[in-house]
């Protein structure tokens, strides 16, 4: 996910619209067959992989973060591909910082997979308005960190549901972008244009929808699986 994040990310989006659009990469290809499988897996077993999913959660958490600061400070040019793969294996490694980080302190891994989940929830909300929820950037921001915080907040109180339903949640969304690097269908591009100065089309058109549509489907899907199959711990 953090690479296709970079990959948005590296792209002159001042003024352009949530592309629909695009070729298939090596790059773009890798990481989606990487998210298609983590994201699966996650969806449908994250409560049976619960180190995983605490890894996971640390290493998406930090790894995004980091990704984000750099190209703050610094973005590279539209063909700078060397600062650019700086960027992403540099964010990798202080991913796998906080992953590990997020196995050991148990709190933080199930804190930061209710954060993922309120960052699910809150960009799916986004994604489904074409003009976008919220016209100023820092407001969209905002939505997604006091959505993030609430259901990390709550994931600390409710371990059990929470980190169920927001495995379910966040792995489901990485299952779809990672869809979407063969799809090509602009459902990632919005998912994270809340990080970019991207102008949201006045019509998504109807591939996007139909994704989000597939997602929630999906979703539900994989919370009803994870129950049934965690019933031991439930009843």
């Amino acid at each position: 996910m953090a690479a296709v994040l970079g990959a948005r990310l590296a792209e002159k989006s001042a003024t352009e619209n949530v592309p629909n659009s695009g070729n298939i990469t090596v790059a773009g290809a890798t990481a989606g067959c990487v998210l298609m499988i983590v994201g699966a897996l996650i969806a449908f077993f994250g409560k049976k992989l619960y180190k995983i999913a605490l890894f996971i959660a640390g290493f998406l958490f930090v790894s995004i973060a980091v990704l984000i600061i750099l190209y703050q400070i610094r973005e590279p040019e539209q063909l700078n591909a060397a600062r650019s793969l700086l960027y992403l294996v540099c964010s990798g490694v202080f991913g796998i910082f906080g992953g590990i980080l997020s196995m050991w302190v148990i709190k933080l891994g199930i804190f930061l997979i209710g954060a993922l989940s309120g960052f699910t929830i809150s960009s799916y909300i986004l994604t489904w308005s074409s003009v976008g929820l919220f016209r100023e950037q820092w407001v969209q921001i905002l939505f997604c960190v006091i959505f993030g915080i609430g259901l990390g907040l709550l994931a600390l109180i409710f371990e059990k549901y929470i980190i169920l339903i927001g495995t379910s949640l966040f792995g489901t969304y990485s299952l779809y972008v990672g869809i979407d690097c063969f799809a090509l269908t602009g459902f990632k591009e919005a998912v994270f244009s809340v990080f970019s100065n991207v102008i949201r089309m006045s019509d998504q058109g109807g591939k996007i929808y139909g994704m989000l549509s597939g997602a929630s489907a999906t979703a539900i899907i994989s919370i009803i699986v994870q129950f049934a199959t965690n019933k031991q711990i439930y009843n």
